[in-house]
């Protein structure tokens, strides 16, 4: 008799289940009439699983007196009476805070997307007061368990997203003049002072000299070019369950999203225009060895920086008021512990407090791990920016739709922006120049290569 009585119990707390299920299923309307007789079903049908199982339980308390088993602890008894007192007021919490079942749906179906209207202080409470309750699991404790058996145990949010730390990675991008561009590319004449032919290619403006009296002066015609900047097209896409939508707590999943993906683009776009494109499809990096304006310093000892490579690097560098040195971080231990001579150091800090802010021979020196890593070509570079061109058309978009992917319950998010960037000159600099070969070469981009110097 006793087993037909648990039967009959588990099929009351089932029946039970399926309507607490309906409550917490949020693509179902229910009016605040429904909601409530919902409820009262449920405790009345927990009663009568409560009243047929009495015999069982007498049964198991009479086991339990013979030393058979050992029944549940008082207090997991009280924590599920607790857990059933609370199904109601969370219910009814949620109503009042949001005014009607179909308005929480509606609002937990609009959260996602960026022009949702933010959500109320008791909104967000009662939103983590209903997942709270159907998130709430069973464990169950082992032998030497102090808590004696079986407890309930909330899955708890932090109230915030985390993000790492150095996302946006230092380069040129940010210090290199931008140029407006509506269209799809910008022509930016410019004045060719790097042409071999020219005796003085650096100042081919004119021709300058001493004349005689009332004598024809020296002629010469001032050489103009075109460089022509693209902007490209970067984008990326993603995806997000709805249902993780609803269950994030923070409110700050669009922002961080839009955070971590435009410092994603940012990083690709300033990786190519510093050091990384081609000029084929995409950007001419400064530092990249298709740009004709680039000069490689061969360094003196392999896989190692000493003060002998970077003051060959600046004798080489146009030097503007700009002008800055960029390194891929693991250098830092060339770097900062160069010596002048054999235990002799450049001192860069105050003390081993200070942060890695360091100038090198009067220019700044930014970290970055767009660079190339220690011992190969661009692990550490000069850059005057203002002899590099960037566009930007669009800043980066953001865009989100319910409808992509609205049988997978997934809301897809797509990212854009036009950017662009090319080096001015098309060679290196030279004062002086025999007609066939530059003089001193000079350069806006100044790389360290991975040569050794012979």
């Amino acid at each position: 008799m006793s087993d037909i009585k648990n039967t009959q119990a588990n099929e009351f707390l089932g029946r039970a289940a399926v309507l607490e299920a309906e409550l917490a299923d949020t693509s179902k309307e229910l009016t605040l009439d429904e909601v409530t007789t919902r409820v009262e079903d449920i405790k009345a049908l927990k009663q009568r699983a409560l009243a047929v199982s009495e015999a069982k339980e007498k049964e198991l308390e009479q086991r339990a007196a013979d030393g058979h088993i050992t029944l549940p602890t008082p207090e997991s008894h009280a924590q599920e009476q607790a857990r059933e007192d609370d199904l109601q007021a969370v219910s009814e919490r949620a109503i009042k805070a949001f005014g009607s079942p179909g308005r929480y749906i509606l609002a937990l179906a609009r959260r996602a997307s960026p022009e949702a209207r933010p959500w109320t202080e008791a909104q967000q409470k009662a939103h983590r007061a209903l997942r709270d309750y159907h998130q709430t699991r069973a464990l169950v404790g082992t032998a030497s368990d102090a808590s004696g058996g079986e407890f309930l145990l909330p899955l708890t949010q932090a109230a915030d997203i985390f993000v790492g730390a150095g996302i946006v990675q230092n380069g040129l991008f940010e210090r290199a003049p931008r140029y407006p561009c509506p269209g799809r590319t910008v022509r930016i004449p410019y004045l060719k002072q790097d042409v071999v032919t020219d005796t003085r290619p650096l100042s081919s403006i004119s021709a300058t000299g001493i004349v005689d009296e009332a004598a024809e002066k020296p002629e010469h015609e001032p050489k103009i070019g075109q460089r022509i900047v693209t902007a490209y097209k970067w984008a990326a896409y993603t995806e997000a369950g709805d249902e993780t939508l609803e269950d994030d707590y923070t409110g700050q999943w669009t922002s961080i999203l839009r955070q971590a993906v435009g410092g994603d683009l940012a990083n690709s776009i300033n990786k190519s225009v510093t050091i990384g494109g081609d000029g084929t499809g995409e950007p001419l990096g400064a530092l990249h060895a298709n740009n004709g304006a680039l000069y490689t310093v061969n360094r003196q000892t392999s896989q190692n920086i000493v003060v002998a490579d970077v003051l060959a690097m600046l004798s080489r560098s146009t030097m503007g008021p700009g002008t800055f040195w960029i390194a891929n971080p693991s250098t830092i231990p060339e770097i900062l512990g160069m010596e002048l001579s054999s235990g002799s150091h450049v001192t860069y800090l105050q003390n081993l407090g200070s942060a890695p802010s360091a100038m090198l021979l009067g220019f700044p020196l930014v970290w970055s791990h767009l660079m190339s890593q220690l011992g190969v070509a661009g692990d550490l570079a000069l850059i005057d920016p203002a002899h590099y061109a960037t566009v930007a058309r669009r800043e980066i978009t953001m865009e989100s739709s319910i409808h992509y992917k609205f049988r997978d319950d997934v809301t897809a998010y797509r990212f854009f922006v036009r950017a662009g960037g090319l080096q001015i000159p098309t060679s290196t600099y030279s004062f002086e120049s025999t007609g066939a070969a530059k003089g001193f070469e000079f350069s806006p981009s100044v790389i360290l290569g991975d040569d050794v110097t012979s």
